[in-house]
C-alpha cells in the first residue's frame, strides 16, 4: 500500500501535489535567490536538484542562516550550503509508517518524495504536518462506521495504527522533552494537542499535564507506550532513615 496513492486523498494525496508546484533549486542558483524565496514564501527547507530533475540534495533555511553568520565566499551558490549526502527520503510506494519513522529518527520536518532507481526523480515533497492532518480527518470521521478502515489506511504496514495518550499530572514524563523519553523503537510521537490546538511533535516538544499524545505504534509495544507515557516517576532513594525509626 503506498502512502501518496493510498492515503485519504483530500489529505496527504493533495498537499504532495501543491508542494511539487514550489520550486526546486539548483545547485547553481544563487544564496541571494534562496534567501529571497525563503522570505516569500515562508517554507523551511526545499530540495535540490540538478539539471535532469534528480533529487541531489536539500537545502533549508537553517543552512542559510548558519553560512550567513559565518560568512560565505562571494559568488557562493546553493551546493555550497546544501545537504548533498545521506539524505532521507521517501518513496511513492512506500507505507506511510516508513515515512514517519524516518522523520522522527532525523526530527526533520518534511522528505523528498523520489521514483525507485538510479534516476531518483523528484516527484514532490511530504511534510509531517501533511500525515497529521490526514490522521486529523480521519478523527473527524470517528462516527463513521468506515472510521477504523481509514485509520488502517493511514498506517499502510500490518499491526501498526495510531493512539492518543493523555498525560496525567502526576506522570514521569511531565516537564521533559520528547526525545528525553525513552520510547519504545518501534513508536512515534506524532502530535500533540494541547487544549483547542494540535502541534506537530519534535524532539524538543516540552511536554505538560493534560496534554494528549498521538503515537504512531507498530507491532505490540502500545501497552509499553501507554505505561511510560502515563506511570508516576519511581520513588527516589536517598538512603536516609524511615521517619520515626529508631537510632542505635
Amino acid at each position: 500500500m503506498g502512502f501518496i496513492d493510498d492515503l485519504v486523498e483530500d489529505a496527504l494525496k493533495r498537499r504532495v501535489a501543491r508542494e511539487l508546484a514550489t520550486p526546486a533549486f539548483r545547485g547553481f542558483d544563487s544564496l541571494q535567490k534562496l534567501a529571497e524565496e525563503f522570505d516569500r514564501s515562508r517554507h523551511h527547507g526545499y530540495p535540490v536538484v540538478d539539471d535532469t530533475g534528480k533529487l541531489a540534495g536539500v537545502v533549508t533555511i537553517q543552512d542559510l542562516k548558519r553560512a550567513l553568520e559565518r560568512g560565505v565566499p562571494e559568488g557562493a551558490a546553493v551546493k555550497d550550503i546544501a545537504t548533498l549526502e545521506n539524505i532521507a527520503i521517501a518513496h511513492p510506494d512506500e507505507p506511510v509508517g516508513d515515512a514517519l519513522r524516518r522523520l522522527g529518527v532525523r526530527d526533520i520536518g518534511r522528505l523528498p518524495v523520489v521514483s525507485r532507481g538510479p534516476d531518483r526523480q523528484l516527484l514532490g515533497v511530504v511534510r509531517r504536518v501533511d500525515i497529521i492532518r490526514a490522521y486529523n480527518i480521519a478523527v473527524a470521521k470517528r462516527a463513521d462506521r468506515n472510521y477504523h478502515a481509514e485509520v488502517e489506511r493511514l498506517s499502510g504496514v500490518d499491526g501498526a495504527r495510531f493512539i492518543d495518550i493523555e498525560i496525567p499530572p502526576e506522570s514521569q514524563v511531565v516537564g521533559r522533552r520528547v526525545r528525553e523519553i525513552d520510547l519504545p523503537a518501534e513508536c512515534l510521537v506524532v502530535s500533540v494537542t494541547r487544549g483547542r490546538g494540535r502541534m506537530v511533535a519534535h524532539g524538543h516538544t516540552l511536554l505538560k499535564a493534560g496534554d494528549r499524545l498521538t503515537v504512531f505504534v507498530t507491532g505490540d509495544c502500545a501497552e509499553a507506550v501507554h505505561q511510560c507515557l502515563t506511570a508516576a516517576p519511581p520513588p527516589e532513594e536517598n538512603g536516609e532513615d524511615e521517619p520515626g525509626a529508631q537510632q542505635e
